[in-house]
């Protein structure tokens, strides 16, 4: 029989919402699914545009915290994009940009930095994965 006067443990509260502010972009349809799925879970708000003229100009309209950048895009790729939103005045320049892309190589890696980005995930993306880059804002980690 339990007792009376026991009380029970309350549960552990949830870990608080990362409250970030995200733009994903990313031009194929399943990619951009997942990603945000994976940031939603995270507690991000989350917005999404299909190329890099699009996040031009969202970068122009919006405060980001990261921008979650595919490199290989129509209309505008990721590294034009990069550079764009860097010269943008404002907010839009501090905005940490991280290449979202299949493409693993050093040269790859060096062309996304030169570009302006801050740092590189490969593709498939893992929770992990993202998980580590909404942290690194928290954290103030520079540009590698």
């Amino acid at each position: 029989m339990a007792d009376p006067n026991a009380t029970e443990d309350a549960p552990a509260p949830a870990t608080p919402s990362l409250r970030t502010s995200v733009l994903v972009v990313e031009d194929n349809l399943v990619n951009r699914q997942v990603v945000v799925r994976m940031l939603e879970q995270l507690g991000c708000h989350v917005d999404v545009v299909e190329n890099g003229a699009l996040a031009v100009a969202a970068t122009r309209g919006a405060n980001y915290d990261l921008v979650l950048m595919d490199c290989l895009m129509p209309v505008m790729d990721g590294w034009k994009a990069a550079r764009a939103i860097r010269k943008i005045p404002g907010p839009s320049q501090q905005a940490r940009i991280v290449a979202m892309t299949a493409c693993g190589l050093q040269e790859d890696r060096r062309r996304c930095m030169d570009a302006g980005m801050d740092d590189y995930m490969l593709k498939p993306l893992d929770i992990a994965s993202v998980k580590e880059q909404v942290g690194k804002l928290s954290k103030g980690v520079a540009t590698p």
